[in-house]
């Protein structure tokens, strides 16, 4: 397989962002959505979705552009290399850059060769206060270019697992509304199995007769876990923040005990859930009893709290944890100026239903399998990403045999 080297500003069009006035409201809350880093840097290899979003008039007044379905988009200033491919008509921020092939390359092969090329991007990065790169340093970032045949043959097998991941993804992503609608007609509505409609006022408002209100450190239900690890030896994957979106572990760094930063310190264990302290962040992990690699393999942040779940409350806190209301509870009991957030003293107010025995075993029969199958979906997409960056920089360095391969 022949390659040339060639720099990437010789097979696209860079495309620039920009921002419209955050002043003038007319500009914003439109129909064209608006990237920024976190809205791809998390998304996988494609991004359909923005937080926030433009008008046509916004987009033609300000320095934003357009990128079109199979544009890349890459970031280039503070967090630099995060690249995604475009899914559908979007505007995005300066802190990105578009890139459009030319002729000679198709995009699904523009990204998995920007993606081998990463640490050349960001070791391109410079500047005194950011990390930045810009318009002339993808003059100087080069990647290996193969004939098109063979681009399209490398991007069909990587594209192959990358399409699994996103369709195990969506999957996970419905499995999780299902289990959530269910704690939502049960908890939220009290449309539980042998509801008779009567209710008693409480704390927190009308209740189901017989149920109390307990906090979130309730000894009959949930413990906060304190900080600490045992010595271990090899190594284990150690989560921050950052490593977690949404409720999905997207990386994790692999350290001995002795090379651990000093958040290192929260030790994952059976029937626990997990979320990030910090206002305004959902980050949220879930072990159960059969996720013995995240029992035996993982180091959890400081900056995760941990709820011990007691009897079979597990998936009843899981779901509650994950609600609106707990969102909103998180974040009125945030404090500090700098990176508000939760304390394990703060949370001990949130306040939340406690049902009967009887209802959470029944609700765990009736979402237990919906949480084993999200769990082995993870576990498949894990394979399926080492076995991608495994055969990333086989096929990029041609020591693949593609003849074989069809189109």
């Amino acid at each position: 397989m022949k390659y040339r080297k060639v720099p990437v500003s010789s097979v696209v069009n860079i495309i620039s962002g920009g921002t419209p006035k955050t002043s003038v409201a007319n500009y914003w809350n439109g129909s064209i959505p608006w990237l920024s880093v976190k809205d791809f840097g998390e998304a996988g290899r494609t991004v359909y979705q923005a937080e926030k979003h433009i008008t046509e008039l916004g987009l033609k007044e300000s320095s934003t552009n357009l990128l079109e379905c199979g544009d890349i988009i890459i970031s280039a200033r503070g967090t630099v290399g995060e690249l995604s491919i475009i899914g559908r008509r979007m505007a995005f921020n300066q802190s990105c850059f578009g890139l459009r092939v030319k002729e000679d390359i198709i995009p699904e092969y523009l990204y998995y060769a920007l993606k081998f090329n990463l640490r050349h991007i960001k070791n391109s990065a410079h500047g005194s206060v950011f990390d930045t790169i810009t318009l002339k340093d993808f003059d100087q970032i080069t990647i290996e270019l193969p004939e098109l045949d063979d681009q399209r043959k490398i991007a069909k097998i990587l594209s192959s697992l990358d399409e699994k991941i996103e369709f195990n993804n969506r999957t996970n992503d419905n499995l999780f509304k299902i289990a959530q609608s269910i704690y939502n007609e049960w908890f939220i509505k009290y449309n539980f199995p042998g509801a008779v409609g009567a209710l008693e006022n409480s704390e927190i408002g009308m209740i189901p007769s017989g149920w109390r209100v307990g906090n979130i450190d309730d000894v009959k239900l949930t413990k906060i876990v304190k900080s600490g690890i045992q010595t271990y030896s090899g190594t284990k994957k150690y989560v921050a923040t950052a490593d977690v979106s949404d409720r999905q572990i997207i990386s994790s760094q692999s350290l001995p005990f002795a090379d651990r930063p000093s958040r290192a310190n929260m030790q994952p264990a059976a029937n626990s859930v997990w979320f990030a302290k910090m206002e305004n962040s959902v980050k949220n992990i879930l072990v159960t009893n059969y996720m013995t690699d995240r029992i035996n393999n993982y180091v959890f942040s400081t900056g995760f709290m941990g709820l011990e779940c007691i009897g079979e409350s597990t998936y009843y806190i899981w779901c509650y944890i994950n609600s609106r209301a707990f969102k909103e509870i998180k974040n009125n009991l945030s404090t500090g100026t700098l990176m508000a957030g939760i304390s394990n003293f703060t949370i001990r107010s949130a306040q939340y239903v406690i049902p009967p025995r009887d209802i959470l075993g029944e609700f765990n029969n009736r979402v237990d399998g919906l949480f084993r199958a999200i769990y082995n979906n993870e576990q498949e997409n894990a394979r399926l990403s080492t076995i991608r960056d495994t055969l990333l920089p086989e096929l990029m360095n041609g020591k693949i045999d593609l003849s074989k391969v069809e189109i």
